[in-house]
């Protein structure tokens, strides 16, 4: 957190996405074991950002949970799981979904040539951190299974949509009390992200959008008043 804080960074969208601190951000959560860091996503220029930031430094245990297989939410992770075996003599640890899903992406790392040795799966409650994690099956594309991801921290719940299209669960989300942040794509085509015209009816306390497609709408829901992530350079 020390490290994360140092680079004076605000709203990230694809690293490390954790319970948000004081300064609103997801990336400097506090945690009670020290030298443990979760990725949620590995995106293709994720790796890049990592060296630039120095994010792995002391770390000893890393994580990664995939919220589905699309390229710009995996694309890095081959090349991520072999640095750290290779480099740093880590072995990444990936949080098991389902059994399918853990197939799927098992099958993709083989055709990446990431040996076995340098990787396993756990589950959920073998994490180490201070607050705990749930993934929620959604929608997003009939050709994939996707989750979402829900930080939990005495009671307080942050939510990570990973690119669902469920706004009927967005909804229950933003009215239920133990919510304080949501993290939201949006879309004006809605077939596989969250549906612009059905977000802007909802409460936009607690909601963060990302992965916006194009500047016209960036602009827009910038004029209404939402918070927009902030992706690193």
């Amino acid at each position: 957190a020390d490290k994360l804080h140092s680079t004076n960074f605000g709203y990230w969208q694809v690293l490390p996405f954790n319970p948000v601190d004081k300064a609103n951000s997801p990336y400097c959560s506090a945690s009670a074991f020290a030298g443990n860091i979760l990725f949620i996503d590995f995106g293709m220029d994720s790796f890049d950002k990592v060296i630039k930031y120095n994010l792995l430094d002391g770390i000893k245990e890393i994580y990664v949970a995939i919220t589905h297989l699309h390229g710009d939410h995996i694309g890095g992770l081959p090349t991520f799981i072999q640095y750290c075996a290779i480099v740093l003599n880590v072995k990444v640890k990936l949080i098991k979904n389902s059994e399918t899903f853990k197939k799927d992406l098992t099958k993709f790392l083989e055709l990446t040539a990431v040996e076995d040795a340098f990787y396993e799966y756990v589950e959920l409650n073998e994490l180490n951190f201070s607050y705990l994690i749930e993934l929620k099956e959604t929608t997003h594309t009939p050709l994939l299974e996707c989750y979402s991801v829900v930080f939990n921290k005495e009671g307080k719940k942050t939510l990570y949509t990973g690119d669902s299209n469920d706004v009927e669960f967005l909804k229950e989300v933003i009215n239920d009390e133990s919510y304080e942040d949501v993290y939201t794509e949006i879309s004006d085509y809605p077939m596989v992200h969250m549906d612009y015209k059905e977000i802007i009816k909802l409460d936009k306390t607690k909601i963060t959008l990302m992965h916006i497609e194009c500047e016209e709408l960036y602009n827009r829901v910038k004029d209404l008043g939402y918070k927009i992530a902030k992706p690193l350079d």
